[in-house]
């Protein structure tokens, strides 16, 4: 039997096609989701996210460091773009349960145990920062909301508009 990590790559399409079709099902973020931005944007992270669980599977380590910036910058980008926290962590253990039932099916128990290990470790690894990129990312848009509300404030104050607008119309 080939190892997990060779399969993956070897059904790649078929997994990323399985996951994003699942996240799209079960979660219902991605179900609100333009078909054209599935099969885009959000195949692209997928099949990305599951070349890098290969890459660490094969060479039994979690994410680095600079893995892990990526993965930070990717997560705060799709904060910003409105991507909840809840529908992030979910399209993570949706997909990794989706590429288990593929992957696993037919293989031996050491096999089986080894990727099982490994997917938990990653999950373990990249959560965490997911959690944290979309705080720090939530806190950021606060504080311009705020800085936002204070202008508009003070700007209603003092009787003129606040300077970010157009003082008046040609």
């Amino acid at each position: 039997m080939s190892r997990t990590e060779d399969r993956m790559l070897a059904r790649l399409p078929e997994i990323t096609r399985a996951a994003v079709d699942r996240c799209a099902a079960e979660i219902p973020f991605y179900r609100a989701l333009p078909r054209e931005l599935l099969d885009g944007e959000v195949h692209s992270a997928f099949t990305a996210t599951t070349r890098l669980i290969a890459g660490t599977l094969r060479e039994e380590r979690v994410p680095n460091a600079v893995e892990l910036t990526e993965i930070i910058d990717w997560s705060a980008r799709r904060a910003a773009d409105g991507l909840p926290l809840d529908a992030a962590i979910a399209a993570y253990l949706v997909a990794s349960v989706t590429e288990f039932e593929l992957l696993c099916d037919g293989s031996d128990a050491r096999e089986t145990r080894r990727y099982a290990a490994h997917t938990l470790r990653y999950l373990a690894s990249v959560l965490p920062a997911v959690a944290l990129a979309h705080l720090h990312e939530q806190q950021q848009i606060e504080g311009q909301r705020r800085d936002l509300r204070r202008d508009l404030v003070s700007a209603l104050l003092s009787g003129s508009p606040p300077p970010s607008w157009p003082s008046s119309r040609a």
